[in-house]
Order: C-alpha cells, then sequence, then structure tokens
C-alpha cells in the first residue's frame, strides 16, 4: 500500500512539474511578445514623429509658396529676395 502511494505522489509531483514547465514556457513566450510589441510601438512613435515634423516642414514650405504666389499677382512681377524673407 504504501508502494502504490509513493506511486500516486510520485506521479502527482510529475504532473505538478510538467504543468509548471508549461506555464514557464507560456510566461517566457508571453514576455517575449510583450517585448517585440514594445519595440514595434517604439518604432511607430519614432514613424510618427518624423512624419509630424516633415508635414510642418510642408505646411510651412507650402504657406511661403501661397505667400509668394500672392506677391507675385499683386506686384506681376518675382522679386526672389523679397519673397525669401
Amino acid at each position: 500500500m504504501i508502494c502504490r502511494l509513493h506511486v500516486v505522489i510520485s506521479v502527482f509531483i510529475a504532473c505538478q512539474g510538467v504543468a509548471l514547465a508549461a506555464k514557464e514556457s507560456e510566461v517566457r513566450e508571453l514576455m517575449a511578445k510583450l517585448h517585440q510589441t514594445e519595440l514595434n510601438n517604439t518604432l511607430q512613435q519614432d514613424l510618427l514623429k518624423h512624419m509630424m515634423a516633415d508635414r510642418v516642414d510642408i505646411e510651412v514650405d507650402n504657406l511661403m509658396i501661397s505667400q509668394m504666389d500672392g506677391k507675385m499677382e499683386e506686384t506681376g512681377s518675382f522679386n526672389f529676395v523679397y519673397a525669401i524673407m
């Protein structure tokens, strides 16, 4: 009887060890996914910052062009030095 109890306990402990190993593996996999998500998030934030900076540059360029076009229409000519100021 003691021998059977010992076998049952050993099997139970082995099953618990397998379950623990599976949980640890799942945690490692989730940690790897989290790390990759953080890297992707950082990359997307950097790209968004660059796009926003480029958009501001483009808007400033468009504003300057609009102002230059308006000055050309008023004077009928184009004064490059004045338009850049």
